[in-house]
């Protein structure tokens, strides 16, 4: 009849260890306190292994999102790619860095916070939506013999280009013209008829969907 060994002090150690560890798990659940201009997350027990920085799980946040291309075409020619995120409770995220991801593919690291119920993030241009802007036609003339007075017409086109292989929607801004001087008088025509900006009252807005392989 053989002795009984104990077991080897190395594997009891990884046993408990192990025990220990999901024990640390069940407590560090992070736990919010909210303050009066503030809120603080408790982290509990975490086991950091030593090397390079981690990144901690906190929270996970489902926003509901609508997607739309930002174009300024007396900018330039590039489409910006921004999402309205919404959520129903206010949400408070500090400043810090963040992955942009779009559909499944990184993007790039920028800057982010979201303070409220509301918030425009935007994940820079894409070279598959562009716009371009074309002079159709311009006039020009004299009326009268004493005080005569000049009269220009310029007819633009305004073009936005997807060669996307899905359709996407699309937000077009231009500044109001404004006459600087009380003798030029202007006639503005627009087809379609834009938006005026609820904020700024001197920003025209067009909003349409734009099919995929196609210009509008």
């Amino acid at each position: 009849m053989h002795p009984v060994r104990p077991l080897p002090a190395p594997l009891m150690g990884k046993a408990m260890s192990r025990e220990t560890q999901a024990t640390d798990m069940i407590q560090s659940a992070p736990v919010m306190t909210e303050r009066a201009t503030y809120r603080v997350w408790d982290m509990g027990k975490l086991s950091l292994q030593t090397g390079p920085e981690q990144r901690l799980h906190i929270r996970d946040y489902a926003l509901q999102a609508a997607f739309a291309y930002l174009v300024r075409p007396s900018l330039g020619e590039n489409a910006y790619l921004r999402a309205q995120a919404v959520t129903k409770d206010p949400l408070d995220l500090p400043p810090g860095e963040a992955l942009l991801m779009v559909d499944g593919g990184m993007l790039a690291k920028a800057g982010f916070s979201f303070a409220g119920t509301e918030q425009t993030i935007f994940f820079g241009s894409d070279p598959l939506v562009t716009t371009e802007v074309r002079l159709l036609e311009r006039q020009g003339g004299e009326q009268g013999f004493i005080g005569k007075s000049r009269t220009y017409a310029w007819k633009w086109q305004t073009i936005v280009k997807n060669a996307k292989g899905y359709p996407v929607e699309v937000r077009m801004e231009e500044p109001k013209p404004q006459s600087r001087d009380e003798r030029i008088k202007l006639n503005l025509q627009y087809e379609p008829k834009p938006e005026i900006d609820p904020d700024d009252p001197w920003l025209l807005v067009w909003r349409f969907a734009v099919p995929a392989k196609s210009e509008k």
